[in-house]
């Protein structure tokens, strides 16, 4: 049913299954280790899985959207991925092109 039969109403969807694919190749041009992006969305702490399974979680987002160029994953916050269309909500989102003041250096996580 589209969104006019439903009157903008979400409880009258039934999702028996969803999935994300991702087409194509990654390409890592470099990892950002003690480096922390600026204006990534973040989506927090997985609550269920392994620390392995929450890391691959966030990667696999962050590949599955062809807008999104940086995630980063912290022990303690959680994932934070290049979001345009959810960081408005929290932030400008992630400088582009990106320079030097778009991310801080020799951070922990």
């Amino acid at each position: 049913r589209d969104c006019d039969e439903r009157k903008g109403n979400p409880d009258s969807i039934d999702v028996a299954a969803a999935e994300r694919l991702q087409h194509g190749a990654v390409h890592v041009y470099r990892e950002l280790g003690k480096v922390k992006v600026n204006g990534l969305y973040s989506f927090g702490l997985f609550e269920e899985g392994t620390e392995a399974l929450s890391i691959q979680r966030c990667r696999d987002w962050c590949y599955s959207s062809i807008v999104c160029e940086y995630w980063q994953y912290s022990t303690t916050h959680g994932c934070f991925a290049d979001a345009p269309h959810l960081s408005s909500k929290q932030s400008t989102g992630v400088e582009y092109p990106l320079t030097s003041t778009g991310y801080i250096t020799g951070t922990d996580e």
